[in-house]
């Protein structure tokens, strides 16, 4: 009976013209959202692979460079030792020059790319100055995280939900109003064998056509080509059961035996209240509990003490030859330039470190919190998936800043200890130069991470929606 019903609502659905209105318009948001996603991953990609590729051009042209100068020398037989600004000198390779560092992007970041632009994915190592001075991006309202690009997870995220809603809101209200539901209820067919129909036509529909639609859209932009399946299948679960979840709303908000647009109206503010208000609460709650240090004011104390380490520079590097009595001060004013820039950025970071770890602790304080009240909110678990899913979230991010931090401690041990020793950096160095080279997280690393909020969504959906059957079993079906 129950597979009766099923095809009899299938054929209903087809007739609704609301239904082809919904479909046509989730079909296109979909289709928009993969090809907007891709452009920006796209660009995103260029900039740091441009910026990689003018690197690597760089350092074969300085290498070059390097290699006729030495031949020069012999033949004017001058020591290799000596050195002017530029391709040999070891100041200007490891600090002016650098090595440019990249996160390298999942096949899925085109689905969610909306955080790209506050979790940048490329830094400039140098050996003269840290990275984390630039990491001063406070947390953000978990609101805004969400409205970002017009990608695949901000149409799961906030229209998805409401194309659901469009098709469920009348569950059972419609035959109630029109006087059909006692007539249907007249043959033998249970209340429940109807609901139960009713919603897994509806469910059939909408979810099949968002996982049908993500395939495509992994499909046509390219990404299943490069990769990826396990985050995909992570996606497709994801987006199941967050479409269950608020197809399990609909029916327990159904199973009071309101009218439709009681129902709807409702539902409205159920969607309201989830996907905008208690983000923006929570935001509110966190940085009245955990305010951090503004942005502007650690610019300004970074300006302030960059002043001061100009100013007292002679000082500094006076000390420091005093506090390391091995190594000799130089006539050379270009090797105590270098030697000085080490100094005062080392003095810059010591001052600057109470504001950094104030900042850094407040931050933290503040995700914790974040992330233990987003589960009042199912939108804000589903968004954090679909980041971990697609590998653009904040905790790959993390991860690949700690490599970079250990890559610059590599960096500048390996660059530092010839601006002291004033050694030329000769063409042969460049081939013995540190590579940076990301490591991937692991796919047990990212279940870990999944695993309770998938278990939460999933509860949340039983207990919704297991709720919504009990309570039509008191279902008024006469007004």
């Amino acid at each position: 009976m129950l597979g009766k019903i099923f095809t009899h609502e299938n054929r209903l659905l087809q007739r609704d013209q609301t239904t082809w209105i919904v479909v046509t318009l989730f079909v296109a948001l979909m289709m928009y959202a993969a090809v907007n996603g891709r452009q920006e991953q796209e660009q995103r990609q260029g900039v740091a692979a441009e910026t990689i590729t003018a690197y690597q051009t760089r350092v074969v042209e300085a290498r070059h460079e390097a290699e006729a100068l030495e031949a020069t020398m012999r033949d004017e037989r001058r020591s290799l030792d000596t050195y002017d600004w530029g391709s040999r000198h070891p100041y200007n390779v490891g600090s002016s020059m650098g090595h440019p560092v990249a996160l390298p992007p999942t096949p899925l970041a085109l689905f969610a790319v909306g955080q790209s632009d506050l979790y940048p994915t490329a830094y400039k190592v140098s050996a003269a100055s840290s990275v984390a001075l630039g990491q001063t991006d406070q947390l953000e309202n978990p609101f805004k995280l969400l409205v970002g690009h017009f990608d695949l997870a901000f149409v799961i995220l906030f229209l998805y939900p409401l194309l659901i809603l469009a098709l469920t809101f009348a569950l059972t209200a419609a035959e109630k109003e029109t006087g059909t539901l006692r007539l249907l209820l007249a043959q033998p067919v249970g209340l429940s064998t109807l609901v139960w129909a009713k919603v897994l036509s509806r469910s059939a529909l909408i979810v099949g056509a968002a996982l049908v639609l993500t395939v495509l859209a992994f499909v046509m932009t390219g990404a299943a080509f490069e990769g990826g399946w396990g985050r995909f299948g992570l996606w497709l679960v994801i987006t199941s059961l967050y479409g269950a979840f608020w197809f399990g709303l609909a029916l327990l908000v159904n199973a009071f035996g309101r009218s439709a647009a009681t129902n709807a109206i409702i539902l409205a503010v159920c969607w309201l209240a989830f996907v905008v208000i208690l983000p923006s609460l929570i935001n509110v709650v966190a940085s009245t509990l955990y305010p951090v240090p503004s942005r502007m004011a650690f610019i300004t104390a970074m300006r302030e003490e960059t002043t001061v380490a100009e100013q007292q520079s002679s000082e500094s590097l006076a000390k420091f030859f005093q506090d390391h009595p091995e190594i000799a001060p130089l006539s050379d004013d270009e090797a105590n330039f270098a030697m000085l820039r080490v100094v005062r950025d080392e003095r810059i970071a010591e001052q600057l470190a109470p504001v950094m770890v104030r900042f850094v602790r407040q931050q933290e304080r503040q995700q914790r919190f974040v992330r233990a009240l987003g589960y009042l909110s199912p939108t804000l678990v589903t968004h954090r998936m679909l980041l971990d899913a697609a590998g653009t979230g904040p905790a790959r991010h993390t991860a690949f800043l700690d490599q970079v931090d250990a890559f610059q401690a590599t960096w500048q041990e390996h660059f530092v200890p010839k601006y002291f020793a004033n050694v030329a950096f000769r063409s042969a160095d460049y081939d013995i130069m540190p590579r940076f080279e990301y490591c991937e997280e692991t796919p047990a690393e990212v279940l870990d991470r999944l695993v309770f909020p998938v278990l939460f969504l999933m509860l949340a959906t039983a207990l919704v929606g297991g709720y919504g059957l009990r309570q039509y079993r008191q279902y008024p079906v006469v007004e």
